[in-house]
């Protein structure tokens, strides 16, 4: 068996501190040590004998307490980066106390050409980048923290030595050599593949699915969203305007507004009331039968057999795309009309995006025309409400 990655949701997993104490073999003055009891999630790397790896695992810990991801991905991103840095230094009859820079480099050229005929996959450059750079980052936190020196190691921090970085936190490093990349274009789904999709969703997926048209979020962030703070709505924004301003938790733990058409806010409010027997107001909005929260992986999953009964080549990641696209060539064409606005600003504000360099990338997917941010929402609403 590999090297694998086991996650934890403390608080899920075990429902209150002193349980985890327990099951830990801590005594009940030691519950200020379980610093990691609301984290979101926690990784544990198992070796082929399934016994705990505690040195990738303590790293991954340490990338848990500084990570500010609302639903854990940063901790399992890392997680699977080291595991599959574990298997190829496995096959290769390494280990991590041995590894070199070059077996680093060798590592890479692995990922990007499946060199070894091992049975793992190639993989795309930006995928390579991510997971040559997780395994520096942890040969170079073992070094700078005292845990081990590899030859790795060693090569890493001269060379980020030489290279004055700033070694802001473990992780910061020079460039370490990576694959070249090329941007993806976001895929803008059409007319006829929208509405085939909102044809066959039945509730709630189909409410799911507007405001993920309507307004850009992430699967995360709209399975987060509260009944209290939907029912409340009403309250916001101007009065006699379509649009409704919202706070919501968005990527990296932020909370940011969001702007959402009011006839989309109404109908989410009716269907809270029809369910309203299921679960109270704290409960996120979209819940199952039983009252439970549907999460991503459900609403994944659940996109991907609507997709794929029509023979549609989407994720619902896409529905984001479009929104983006959509929006943006609307925003332009109201610059074109004579209005003072930047559109890429405003759809960096409305997708939650931190650098704008990743808002850009949809310049590339639209032309460019534009029109209001209500319009465009608008547009976007057409009939589905």
């Amino acid at each position: 068996m590999p090297f694998r990655l086991v996650t934890i949701y403390p608080s899920g997993e075990f429902f209150s501190r002193e349980r985890l104490a327990s099951a830990a073999g801590f005594s009940s003055d030691q519950l200020p040590l379980l610093r990691l009891f609301h984290l979101p999630k926690v990784g544990i790397i198992l070796d082929p004998e399934g016994m705990p790896q505690r040195t990738t695992s303590r790293f991954l810990t340490e990338v848990a307490l500084r990570s500010r991801s609302a639903t854990g991905d940063t901790v399992r991103t890392y997680g699977e980066c080291l595991s599959n840095w574990l298997n190829y230094l496995e096959i290769r009859g390494l280990s991590d106390l041995s590894a070199n820079e070059i077996d680093l480099k060798t590592y890479r050229s692995f990922l990007a050409r499946s060199e070894l005929g091992c049975g793992m996959p190639n993989y795309c450059g930006s995928t390579v980048n991510l997971r040559v750079s997780c395994a520096a980052r942890y040969h170079l936190w073992c070094f700078r923290n005292g845990i081990f020196k590899s030859p790795l190691g060693t090569w890493l921090y001269k060379r980020t030595t030489q290279q004055n970085e700033k070694l802001k936190s473990p992780y910061r490093m020079g460039s370490i050599g990576v694959t070249s990349t090329r941007a993806r274009m976001p895929r803008i789904l059409s007319k006829e593949e929208l509405d085939a999709i909102f044809r066959v969703a039945g509730e709630p997926y189909s409410l799911i699915l507007r405001w993920a048209i309507c307004s850009g979020l992430r699967r995360f962030e709209i399975c987060a969203i509260d009944r209290r703070q939907i029912m409340r709505a009403s309250s916001y924004g101007p009065i006699g305007s379509g649009i409704v301003q919202l706070e919501v938790t968005r990527k990296g733990g932020k909370s940011l507004p969001i702007f959402v058409p009011r006839a989309l806010v109404e109908q989410t409010q009716t269907y809270i009331a029809r369910t309203s027997h299921l679960a109270n107001e704290n409960a996120p909005v979209f819940i199952t039968t039983r009252g439970g929260q549907i999460d991503r992986k459900t609403v994944t999953r659940k996109f991907r057999e609507l997709a794929n009964g029509l023979s549609i080549n989407a994720t619902f990641h896409h529905m984001r795309h479009t929104y983006a696209a959509t929006m943006l060539g609307l925003l332009s064409r109201s610059v074109a009309a004579g209005a003072e606005i930047n559109p890429l600003k405003t759809l960096q504000i409305l997708m939650g995006h931190a650098s704008l360099s990743s808002t850009e990338v949809y310049l590339a997917a639209i032309e460019l025309n534009s029109g209001p941010v209500s319009d465009a929402l608008a547009y976007l609403l057409g009939d589905r409400l």
